[in-house]
């Protein structure tokens, strides 16, 4: 074989490597948020796992809402705060309008972190970028931590 093939070999498997890491670095994070069906499913979902629960009360006609959708929760970040450290859930006002009501929810978009037995911890209305939603998220652990049961001693 030749220099010239030897090198176009070498340069395919380095390439076709550093693409398989990438890919493999991608596929372990998260792409999406994994939205709750519903609020009494989230509240299975946080009793079971013990995990706090993030509601965001949305509206169709919500432009903040949208904006949002488009730079919020698709930001990496932010998707990996609310897919590992708790149950995530999209609550239409349409569909959910008495419990909406029941929250005092008067703006749209709002964000509602609870206890995994319901008791609001924070309640943060409108729009938020992304690194103060991530600051607010993190104020969920430490009321996580100390919701959890303690370990029974036999």
């Amino acid at each position: 074989m030749n220099r010239k093939a030897l090198v176009t070999i070498a340069l395919t498997v380095a390439c076709l490597t550093i693409s398989s890491q990438a890919e493999a670095q991608i596929a372990k994070q998260p792409d999406r948020i994994h939205w709750a069906h519903s609020p009494e499913m989230a509240m299975s979902l946080a009793r079971d796992s013990r995990l706090p629960i993030l509601a965001f009360i949305t509206s169709e006609n919500c432009k903040f809402c949208r904006k949002m959708e488009r730079e919020v929760w698709i930001n990496p970040r932010i998707i990996a705060q609310a897919e590992t450290g708790f149950v995530p859930v999209k609550i239409h006002v349409s569909q959910h309008r008495q419990l909406v009501a029941s929250l005092g929810v008067r703006l749209y978009p709002t964000t509602i972190l609870f206890t995994p037995e319901g008791m609001i911890i924070s309640q943060s209305p409108g729009y938020m970028p992304p690194n103060r939603l991530a600051g607010i998220l993190r104020t969920a652990y430490p009321t996580q931590v100390a919701v959890q049961p303690l370990p029974s001693v036999e």
